[in-house]
């Protein structure tokens, strides 16, 4: 449990909600309760080993297999890349696999499921007493030596390569619509009140989150927010919608409003949570919603609350923010289903101040926003190359020159 509890935060009721509480009882008469993860939490552990593991043998030359001289006679273990791929394999059971049934995962995860559902009832006959080794028989090393291969072969396709080029690029241009958003925003605004809240669906209403219905009710949301009628004076909001293990289809809001006439963020987000749920939703049993003002004072980046276009902390707390709704530099395990229309949505950049122009010399028009294009689209170049050269495989990489020496 102690490594669930995350730093300088203790474990809340909705994180213990993921655990399972099992009575053991021992031998000699005693008994104790304990607590163990629950399926939700077991799969997002799950997912995390499984992706790293595909990677490692994707990008990496090992075989699962090395050879060792004890007492004279030569003996195979596994190598690093061979142990992690084994333990993610056989610790795949059918519970956590029936989770992603249906579901879009991120291509890296799916080639792991994929090779987990095929050849884990297999492999798991050869786990050792303490489940956490391969028993060294004739047999395994080629076994794994050809899951190994087919990996490899199948991350190497072009395929395969294009469609993680696709969701990068996806994910990039995402981020960037938005941040130019923020620049021709604060262009205009020398003053915003930045907001986030997290909108969720709950009980019965998970079931159809990709449903039409469910889609009116964020549809109603967006067009009620920007027509000014669950808050005043809102100047940009940014919707990403998500998909995710337990929640389903959930979003992520971003607002600004107007910081020379607003100050109170936190009653603000309530009123756009008490919209969601009573007038979007209809029943706080259906829906739910996170205000994020309420943690803000634990963002190692904080962006909520009064920005300015030279204010460089909030700015960094705001691309963090942005980044993150975006998933850019990240791939998440799961994405929304094709064919359901826009995953983002935001506001119309401000058209400028209207009016006289005012007497005078002529004035340069617009604040400066040369601090926030430097935070946020600074080095969003230098990301996409770092991104494109993390992708190569060894034979890409050599091909490319990328890591040679310079002559």
């Amino acid at each position: 449990m102690e490594s669930m509890v995350k730093k300088g935060r203790k474990m809340t009721l909705a994180d213990s909600d993921t655990l399972t509480r099992h009575l053991i009882r021992y031998p000699n008469g005693t008994s104790d309760m304990v607590k163990e993860v629950g399926r939700v939490r077991r799969m997002h552990v799950f997912m995390k080993h499984m992706q790293e593991a595909v990677e490692s043998v994707a990008k990496g030359g090992d075989d699962p297999f090395s050879n060792h001289i004890v007492g004279g006679q030569v003996v195979r273990r596994l190598t690093p890349q061979g142990r992690a791929f084994w333990r993610s394999v056989v610790h795949a059971d059918s519970e956590l696999l029936e989770l992603c049934e249906g579901r879009r995962l991120n291509p890296w995860l799916r080639l792991g499921v994929h090779v987990a559902r095929k050849w884990g009832p297999r492999l798991r006959g050869y786990t050792t007493h303490a489940d956490t080794d391969a028993l060294l028989v004739p047999g395994l090393p080629k076994l794994l030596a050809r899951q190994f291969r087919l990996i490899r072969y199948v991350v190497s396709r072009k395929a395969f390569q294009d469609e993680l080029k696709g969701l990068t690029r996806v994910a990039r241009d995402m981020y960037a619509s938005c941040a130019e958003l923020m620049l021709k925003v604060l262009a205009v605004h020398s003053r915003l009140l930045s907001m986030r809240i997290d909108l969720y669906f709950e009980a019965d209403a998970k079931l159809i989150s990709e449903s039409k219905a469910a889609r009116l009710a964020i549809d109603k949301f967006v067009r009620e927010l920007g027509r000014d009628n669950i808050i005043d004076d809102v100047l940009a909001y940014i919707v990403v919608r998500e998909d995710g293990l337990d929640r389903c289809i959930h979003y992520h809001v971003w607002v600004a409003v107007d910081g020379h006439k607003h100050r109170d963020g936190f009653h603000l987000t309530e009123k756009l949570g008490k919209y969601w749920i009573d007038r979007c939703i209809g029943s706080p049993v259906l829906g739910s919603t996170k205000n994020c003002w309420e943690r803000r004072a634990e963002y190692e980046h904080n962006s909520l609350g009064l920005l300015g276009p030279g204010d460089e902390e909030m700015l960094r707390g705001l691309r963090k923010a942005i980044a993150y709704m975006c998933k850019l530099g990240k791939m998440p395990h799961l994405y929304v289903k094709k064919n359901m229309g826009r995953n983002l949505r935001k506001s119309q950049p401000p058209r400028g101040q209207r009016g006289n122009p005012k007497r005078g010399a002529p004035r340069k028009a617009g604040n400066d926003v040369s601090v926030a294009r430097r935070v946020l689209l600074g080095d969003l170049a230098a990301l996409k190359h770092a991104r494109r050269e993390a992708e190569l495989l060894p034979q890409d990489r050599r091909a490319a020159g990328v890591g040679a020496k310079a002559a």
